[in-house]
């Protein structure tokens, strides 16, 4: 049975941990703030001007989601390819909250060092524990960024379908509010470099 330690050391945490975990940062801030554009677009058709967006991310992507449904409505594929978009974008943000909330520091396993994070998993009854390497922390911020293009046109798309949609250019909450987009050819459609898997529902 492999015998694993982990000891935190400040003094140890490399440029490249540092740099990795910064664009990690970087990359997600980015995206949030795209996030926060998206539904500043759909927002003041569902309410009035005195409403701000809620701070959360949690409840700020779930809001998007839910006005979206109603942009989509006519288009259950597009409200589907968008699901899983926003599936993805709160995986990541996850992924990017542990690393953020990681402990720099030096894993042994086997008499062998690795450089890693420890990331606690306190909800648990008995907290757990996992390992993030310099190299993981690197592919999520190679990850964060492709999601991030994506994200550019999933705003365009959005915006593009809002165009579309059969509301008045009145905003603010009922009886205006927001209604569907009207099908039809349009350009640009959500991206489909990542389509959800044919299990996958919305």
């Amino acid at each position: 049975m492999s015998q694993i330690g982990f000891h935190y050391n400040p003094q140890s945490v490399t440029d490249r941990m540092k740099i990795a975990v910064g664009n990690v940062t970087i990359q997600w801030a980015v995206i949030d703030h795209l996030v926060t554009q998206m539904l500043w677009h759909l927002w003041f058709y569902e309410h009035s001007q005195a409403e701000r967006p809620p701070r959360s991310f949690d409840r700020r992507i779930a809001e998007l989601k839910r006005l979206t449904k109603i942009l989509y409505q006519n288009e259950p594929d597009e409200f589907r390819t968008y699901s899983w978009f926003d599936q993805r974008i709160r995986s990541a943000n996850g992924r990017r909250d542990d690393i953020t909330h990681g402990i720099p520091g030096v894993m042994s396993k086997n008499g062998k060092e690795y450089e890693v994070l420890h990331i606690q998993f306190p909800s648990q009854i008995m907290p757990k524990y996992s390992h993030s390497s310099v190299e993981s922390v690197e592919q999520l911020a190679e990850e964060l960024k492709a999601l991030y293009l994506e994200a550019v046109n999933v705003f365009y798309a959005i915006s593009t379908a809002l165009v579309a949609s059969s509301q008045n250019t009145v905003t603010g909450p009922a009886p205006y509010g927001l209604k569907p987009a009207i099908p039809g050819n349009r350009s640009p459609r959500l991206p489909r470099e990542n389509l959800p898997p044919p299990t996958f529902q919305a």
